[in-house]
């Protein structure tokens, strides 16, 4: 059985003013989802039972609130692996706040709604209302953690390594699809694609090398890759 892998969906491309270079675009694409450094990122967790999603029922025609507040020990989980991220010295600070308002990343532990950030500074167009990140497993359970840290790689900008133009993967494509299909990602063939298959562009990536062993890969089982 394959991992449970974050799901992130597609993001329109940025729109820029007509007759710029085409070096000046590429540089833009690059870094428009990026924080400046010396920035001071804030987080917040959402909390209480009012705050969440309102999901149908299989096969009952009715509906259901399943809130986005987290246990404590998920919560510290993510508030250790944003103190991992910090002394890193990645030019970027942390802090915790109890005001939704004043969060750049809001964080919620939705069941079965799968894990996913959104990436970078386009967090700063989500409402204040809604999440930029949701948990959607027990971040306590054996090697989850780097679920969390993944997840925080994607708010800092890092897009999905295995998608790195220069890492020379080459996939069996229908291998792919029926494996994410099934338990327990059970994804569609565009989710798939988006998140496994498409090759990004050269300017769309974090750096001109591929890492093997980044947090923003995936594991995946045998018979995959040919």
């Amino acid at each position: 059985m394959t991992a449970r892998y974050c799901s992130l969906a597609q993001q329109p491309a940025p729109a820029f003013a007509p007759g710029l270079a085409a070096e000046r675009i590429g540089a833009l694409v690059r870094g428009h989802r990026m924080w400046v450094n010396g920035t001071v990122l804030h987080y917040y967790f959402f909390d209480g039972d009012t705050e969440g999603s309102v999901i149908p029922v299989p096969g009952t025609g009715e509906i259901r609130r399943v809130p986005w507040a987290g246990t404590k020990e998920q919560q510290d989980v993510v508030r250790e692996c944003f103190d991992e991220w910090q002394r890193l010295g990645i030019g970027l600070t942390f802090t915790e706040v109890g005001d939704r308002s004043e969060a750049e990343l809001r964080i919620g532990f939705q069941p079965g709604d799968g894990s996913w950030s959104i990436v970078g500074r386009d967090a700063l167009r989500v409402g204040l209302h809604e999440r930029t990140m949701n948990f959607g497993w027990d971040l306590t359970a054996p090697g989850e953690r780097a679920t969390a840290l993944h997840e925080i790689g994607h708010a800092l900008g890092m897009t999905h390594e295995h998608q790195s133009p220069y890492a020379g993967i080459h996939w069996d494509d229908e291998a792919v699809y029926e494996e994410l299909a099934g338990p327990p990602n059970f994804w569609s063939r565009d989710r798939t694609y988006v998140n496994i298959l498409r090759k990004l562009e050269r300017d769309e990536v974090n750096g001109a090398v591929w890492d093997p062993q980044s947090i923003m890969g995936y594991p995946f089982p045998p018979g995959l890759i040919l």
